[in-house]
């Protein structure tokens, strides 16, 4: 299973929206008029990416899906939507491969598509569909800005703001019932003119103070030598003010502009500071950006670089030299250990196919089984717990298989007394590692792609390793028939102790292959690229071998 359609199930199930396949140059796939009022089925998404394995993801906006979508497509577009968008306004946000960025909100009656309703700006509403997270062009990839990311923040209402702007551009129309949206166009000018009357500087009698130091915090913004600004203050003051305002209230408003200014540059910092502490890889000044500040003007972007800035004098990073504004954050964490003391550990675990022979365990270790459908994958890990179960509590988390399932399947084997296993369900693949037993047997049938995203799952297998205190994991993945490698690449590989892949030959003969193994039983050769076929027998409860793993010690003797 592609992590597109995985992504196409996920946003179809978890959100009920609508969704349609869409081609690289942004069309669809398919005459898709009928799914503004129809959500297609799971088997029409597997059939459509099985056909157009690598289209993207597109979802229909507009009361389908209950979903209004704003498109900035510029920086442009991104300061005019700023300046008239609340402080308190959230919602989750994804960045396109040209630099733009999608909000998705509620779907909002009456809206419809909308091209330009602020410069760079377009709404994509009733008749519309947008491009989502992970798909990708010729340009890159659709993202979600991680602390907005529609898994962690909650789909918000448009602002007013946005609702005042879209109804009072007139190229905006609907069929039906057009003195209320007249109406309603004119109300929302009244509105913008209200608003701007507001915000308009005031030198009288009550309104002198606080225009005062709203002056000086612009112009200390724009860099302007604050000997200058003095000057300038004192000529408002004296020139403009009605009634003059006091020429000594002047370097107390300059100064208390001026520490606004220091502390939010220190929260900024500060929040910057712990964004790079739990970031891994490289970072550049979009990036800071996004993920500080909800800010996107020109003036935010040049405090983000003098912060990073003074960060690499700090020693915190370093200039990659690739690109402009990119940067490669120090680590200087690291442990002496004393290897020559060092005691040799094995966590007691008992394989089927007698793996253990030649495949030593050790604590805090992954064990992986990728399997095509139908290979055995949930018989081969049932039986490392019936094998094990009296050593390590064992928890069993399932995606698949209910617990009635389990329960036969359990009872074919043996006496369900002989069982003493934890049954899990109801987990979500991205909090796997909170739900771990850190120092007992985990096993987690099966492994899906974080949100759908298929390169996420090697960073998956680090988080689950992480939490694991001398305990084990032992994961079943998924794996496309016909393809060498697992989903999630050749990165996959490198993290298990033991990492095997199941095929089928012939159902119901099936192959399990041990791809790798990282540490093998004293005085054996690695038994990594050895096979065996198998039968699974009884609906999936047995593993009957056709012969055996034939593992060979260093003398050159085989196992009996």
């Amino acid at each position: 299973m592609s992590n597109l359609l995985d992504a196409a199930l996920w946003y179809s199930k978890k959100f009920g929206f609508s969704i349609i396949p869409v081609k690289h140059d942004k069309k669809p796939y398919l005459k898709w008029e009928q799914y503004q009022k129809e959500k297609a089925t799971e088997d029409e998404l597997r059939e459509w990416w099985d056909k157009w394995p690598t289209a993207s993801v597109g979802i229909v906006t507009g009361k389908i899906s209950n979903l209004t979508v704003i498109d900035i497509d510029s920086q442009e577009g991104l300061e005019e939507i700023e300046k008239i968008t609340p402080e308190s306004f959230l919602t989750p946000t994804a960045t396109t491969p040209g630099g733009g960025q999608h909000r998705y909100c509620l779907y909002h009656e009456g809206i419809r598509n909308a091209a330009r309703f602020l410069p760079g700006c377009d709404v994509r509403s009733e008749g519309g569909y947008v491009i989502a997270p992970p798909s990708r062009n010729a340009r890159g990839n659709y993202f979600w800005i991680k602390e907005l990311h529609i898994f962690k923040k909650a789909i918000s209402g448009l602002p007013e703001q946005y609702i005042n702007s879209i109804l009072s551009f007139s190229s905006i129309t609907t069929p039906n019932d057009n003195t209320y949206y007249t109406r309603a166009r004119e109300e929302a000018q009244q509105a913008q003119q209200a608003q701007q009357s507001a915000t308009r500087l005031n030198f009288n009698k009550g309104g002198r103070d606080d225009s005062i130091f709203r002056v000086s915090n612009y112009l200390l913004k724009s860099g302007m030598p604050v000997s200058e600004i003095q000057q300038l203050l004192t000529l408002i003051a004296t020139k403009v003010c009605n009634p003059p305002f006091p020429e000594s209230e002047i370097p107390v408003k300059l100064q208390s502009a001026m520490q606004r200014i220091e502390r939010r540059e220190a929260g900024l910092t500060e929040e910057l500071r712990e964004l790079i502490a739990q970031h891994e890889g490289n970072i550049n000044v979009t990036w800071a950006q996004q993920q500080a500040t909800s800010a996107t003007s020109p003036e935010s972007r040049k405090k983000i670089r003098v912060i990073l800035g003074r960060l690499v004098r700090e020693g915190l990073l370093a200039r990659t030299g690739l690109r402009a504004g990119e940067y490669r954050i120090i680590k200087r964490d690291t442990v002496k250990e004393d290897w020559k003391n060092a005691i040799l550990q094995t966590f007691d675990l008992t394989l089927p196919l007698g793996m253990h022979q030649a495949v030593r365990t050790t604590p805090s270790s992954i064990l992986c089984f990728a399997g095509v459908k139908n290979a055995g994958k949930t018989a081969f890990v049932m039986s490392i717990a019936r094998l094990n179960c009296f050593k390590k509590s064992i928890y069993y988390f399932s995606s698949e298989i209910t617990k009635e399932m389990f329960k036969e399947r359990a009872a074919a084997h043996s006496s369900l007394d002989e069982w003493s296993i934890e049954f899990m369900r109801e987990w979500d693949s991205l909090n796997i590692q909170d739900l771990l037993i850190p120092d007992g047997i985990n096993i987690i049938d099966y492994l899906e792609p974080p949100r759908g995203d298929y390169s996420q799952m090697a960073v998956k297998m680090a988080d689950i390793q992480k939490v694991l205190k001398g305990g084990i994991a032992i994961i079943c993945l998924q794996k496309k028939k016909g393809e060498g490698m697992v989903a999630g690449g050749e990165y996959m590989v490198n993290k298990p102790h033991l990492f095997c892949h199941l095929d089928i030959v012939n159902y119901p003969v099936c192959k399990i292959t041990i791809v790798h193994c990282k540490v093998p039983q004293q005085g054996y050769r690695n038994p990594g690229g050895l096979s065996v076929e198998y039968r699974v027998a009884r609906n999936g409860v047995d593993i009957n071998p056709y012969g055996k793993l034939h593992f060979t010690k260093w003398d050159g003797s085989e196992e009996d």
